[in-house]
């Protein structure tokens, strides 16, 4: 079956025609057959406390539960889960580090509390999905995306529904049931091919590689988010049929077993029933088991909750290892430069003021009865701006003078005295021991105050 167009329109618009969709040559003819390697994984399962009736993933320390009281927000760096109203579905997503919400099909943006967004779609939402910039939002078999503040719809024809998606850096794959692939990389979007039979269901993985079901058969093909648009497909031959993909770090789920994908590498894990699965950002698998959720992780992957993208001040990062109650120990690294740690809960200190701007890993070792493990997360320390002492003396008149503008101990009356006490200075405000009883400076003042140190004192 060949359909004919895409059609991307806002939705208060009338549809407009795009181009002829073309054909996955490769799934005409045959594909590339490949046995993958199966290993018995180091599987870490824990309970996760709680007895949703329902559940969506937010990222890899938040999720909604859905309960008969109504949906809650759990965050597992904080004690008390955050009530967000009665709904019977709900779900949830990030884009650019704003939490979007649905409950029974409304729109939300959350904070510290629920704003509702009014964006007069035809269709109650059913699934969130946030990809670099754009929010997607799909339901009724319908599909839309927001992106900087405008809403389009994605319509391959006026009558055919769209059942799922996934969303790489450049392509957007829709089941209709047939597979179609569009290109999203300009304003305009193409369809550049569609598969010759239906599939059952499809998955973009971290790397942008995209897998799919059809008839009982797994396929993959890869380098999708390249100038080279016609990589081939690949058919992976798994000891059973598969049944549903989760992602995007992948895992296989099949009748008898689950498969972990890592490094070209299948892991099986046992566990053949067929609850609701979803996948967090760091692979581990979450399901529920009777009256209790649970998650698995092949290994001991720890979650760092950071309070920006790029540091610039310092800051408190508070870790959150896979199945604490089973841990040991926790050591940490910043490159090569052993950091100490803090527990109860388990949290590090950053100071850009002791690293260089630009990129640098943290390295995790845990140690455990059930087995050391070891990790590692990303971490950017930010160029500072252009900063003048006029800037500063801006800072030092609002929330300095009135108590070190005179007779005192520590005088800050000029630039000479600021350039004499700089690095208390910093220390102090950073760990908001001054401004005496606050107001404490804020992240850009504190930044305006290292950069100005940073260079040279002009």
């Amino acid at each position: 079956m060949v359909f004919v167009v895409l059609l991307l329109s806002c939705v208060e618009q009338p549809f407009q025609e795009s181009v002829d969709s073309g054909q996955f040559d490769s799934l005409q003819n045959t594909p590339h057959s490949f046995a993958p390697v199966i290993q018995e994984g180091q599987y870490l399962t824990e309970n996760l406390g709680e007895t949703c009736l329902d559940f969506d993933l937010i990222d890899d320390y938040r999720w909604l539960c859905i309960e008969e009281t109504g949906v809650w927000l759990i965050d597992e760096t904080t004690d008390a889960p955050i009530y967000l109203g009665q709904a019977t579905h709900a779900g949830g997503t990030l884009v650019d580090g704003q939490m979007w919400v649905h409950l029974d099909g409304q729109l939300f943006t959350f904070d510290t509390e629920l704003e509702p967004v009014h964006l007069d779609l035809p269709v109650p939402i059913e699934r969130l999905v946030g990809a670099s910039d754009s929010l997607w939002l799909w339901g009724i078999n319908r599909l839309f995306q927001l992106r900087a503040g405008q809403l389009q719809e994605v319509v391959l024809s006026e009558t055919l529904p769209i059942y799922d998606f996934g969303v790489g850096m450049s392509r957007l794959w829709v089941r209709t049931p047939w597979l179609v692939e569009i290109d999203i990389s300009q304003p305009t979007y193409t369809v550049l091919s569609q598969s010759s039979t239906p599939i059952e269901d499809l998955q973009v993985d971290q790397e942008g590689s995209l897998w799919w079901i059809s008839s009982d058969q797994l396929y993959r093909q890869d380098g999708l988010n390249t100038e080279d648009a016609s990589a081939p497909v690949t058919s992976v031959d798994l000891p059973s049929p598969p049944l549903s993909l989760h992602g995007p770090m992948l895992w296989i789920s099949t009748a008898d077993a689950h498969y972990r994908v890592d490094g070209g590498i299948f892991y099986r894990f046992e566990k053949a029933d067929g609850a609701e699965q979803q996948v967090d950002p760091q692979g581990r698998l979450i399901y529920p088991d009777g009256d209790s959720l649970m998650r698995t992780s092949l290994g001991r992957p720890v979650v760092v909750v950071s309070p920006s993208d790029t540091l610039t001040v310092q800051e408190v990062f508070y870790l959150l290892p896979s199945d604490p109650d089973t841990l040991d120990s926790l050591r940490v690294w910043l490159d090569t430069a052993e950091l100490p740690v803090e527990t109860n809960p388990w949290r590090i200190t950053l100071d850009p003021e002791e690293f260089d701007v630009g990129a640098h890993e943290l390295r995790f070792w845990t140690e455990s009865d059930l087995g050391d493990g070891v990790d590692t997360h990303p971490i950017w320390f930010g160029e500072l701006p252009d900063v003048q002492w006029s800037d500063v003396e801006q800072i030092s008149e609002v929330h300095c003078l009135s108590c070190h503008g005179g007779a005192t101990l520590t005088t800050l009356a000029d630039k000479s005295d600021w350039m004499r006490h700089i690095d208390t200075i910093i220390h102090e405000v950073s760990t908001e021991g001054m401004p005496l009883g606050g107001p404490f400076l804020n992240d850009s003042d504190i930044t305006t105050i290292r950069a100005w140190k940073a260079g040279g004192f002009q």
